[in-house]
């Protein structure tokens, strides 16, 4: 192989591993868990705002510890900063 054609599959292959690597890791959450806070939060956002959120929370966080978070929101505990902060890049928050 020439290193004309050899130098774009090498650059080829490591986009390739770049774009795998970088791809973000979104933790699993119950059906029921991901069908509540949609529902709960498109009460008062819309419902790509919604999915905005529940993607970042599961980038950010196990169900485990998103259901403790939650079960402290519902005890009155305020939210972490990260759930603010996504609800404000989501478009989520105050509406």
């Amino acid at each position: 192989m020439t290193r004309r054609v050899a130098a774009p599959l090498v650059a080829l292959g490591a986009l390739a591993v770049a774009l795998v690597a970088c791809r973000s890791k979104r933790n699993t959450y119950p059906e029921t868990v991901v069908e509540n806070f949609l529902r709960a939060c498109q009460s008062r956002a819309s419902e790509s705002a919604c999915r905005c959120a529940i993607d970042r929370i599961q980038e950010r966080y196990t169900a485990e510890q998103y259901e403790m978070i939650e079960a402290g929101i519902r005890a009155g505990a305020q939210p972490p900063q990260a759930f603010v902060d996504v609800a404000t890049e989501c478009g989520t928050a105050g509406r």
